[in-house]
């Protein structure tokens, strides 16, 4: 880096000059690599557990008879597809678990949120995404709003359950599970 002093260019600032070494990469794109989980609770059920168990057995007895002089790689992958085969077809996905207490049009929010962060981190430029931050930070405040005072009201009606419940059958002790339960969750988040 060399700096030029003599240069008028009608500014404070000194001209410099820089020699550059520049490495070009590929754009990776990003592809969802996200495992997916198997819905491991059916299996507390009797009739699931034996359905797997059977569809199991049956696949490794086909397995076996196939052939018994291949490489263990191979034979890793055979058993590792018949697992995966059949706790896709028996079990199935494992689906995320929503907050009973948020609604709907929070959800809602959620998504936008999540579209909003996906197009933040999409623009190449600092100046696409400082605009975007903004709109991104506006609907995150939104979001955020949302959940506290979905999580308020339903405090509010668990508290006003337990109040009934006792009014009606003087059942203290569910009254006072219900009240934990909602202290609980409140805390815990």
């Amino acid at each position: 880096m060399r700096n030029k002093r003599g240069a008028d260019i009608g500014s404070d600032h000194h001209l410099m000059i820089a020699n550059f070494r520049f490495k070009i990469l590929a754009a990776r794109k990003k592809v969802e690599t996200r495992r997916k989980k198997y819905n491991v609770q059916k299996l507390q059920m009797p009739s699931v557990r034996e359905e797997f168990k059977l569809g199991l057995k049956n696949r490794f007895s086909l397995l076996s008879t196939q052939n018994e002089d291949t490489d263990i790689e191979e034979s890793w992958k055979a058993i590792k597809t018949v697992y995966i085969e059949t706790s896709e077809k028996i079990l199935g996905f494992r689906e995320n678990q929503q907050k009973g207490w948020i609604s709907e049009q929070t959800w809602k929010e959620i998504e936008r949120r999540k579209l909003a962060k996906e197009n933040v981190n999409r623009r190449k430029t600092r100046q696409q995404k400082i605009s975007i931050q903004t709109q991104y930070s506006e609907i995150n405040k939104r979001v955020k709003i949302s959940i506290r005072k979905d999580k308020r009201n339903w405090i509010n009606k668990q508290a006003k359950l337990a109040v009934q419940k006792k009014r009606k059958r003087k059942e203290t002790c569910r009254s006072f599970i219900i009240l934990r339960e909602s202290c609980l969750k409140e805390n815990l988040g």
